[in-house]
């Protein structure tokens, strides 16, 4: 049986954080858009399941958009399954 994806994309707190999950077994791999310090400036955080992060700064929200959009490619092309929702 083919599991039915969850389209849930984000969630916002109040500072401004997206937070988007994907799986891949029973591992799960976190990634965090946030508002930078600087001005129209934003950090992209990837959490690994063993707990490792990788970031990367944009300017611009087309950029941060576009550079999102690339990640989730690459990550689908790894073989994470995502965005999806996390009990």
């Amino acid at each position: 049986m083919i599991p039915t994806r969850r389209h849930f994309h984000c969630y916002f707190s109040n500072s401004q954080v997206m937070f988007y999950f994907f799986q891949k077994q029973q591992q799960f791999l976190q990634c965090e858009i946030r508002t930078a310090d600087a001005p129209d400036t934003f950090a992209i955080v990837v959490t690994e399941p063993n707990g490792a992060e990788r970031s990367q700064y944009v300017v611009g929200s087309a950029e941060v958009s576009r550079r999102w959009r690339q990640l989730q490619q690459e990550l689908v092309g790894e073989g994470w399954w995502g965005p999806c929702g996390r009990d």
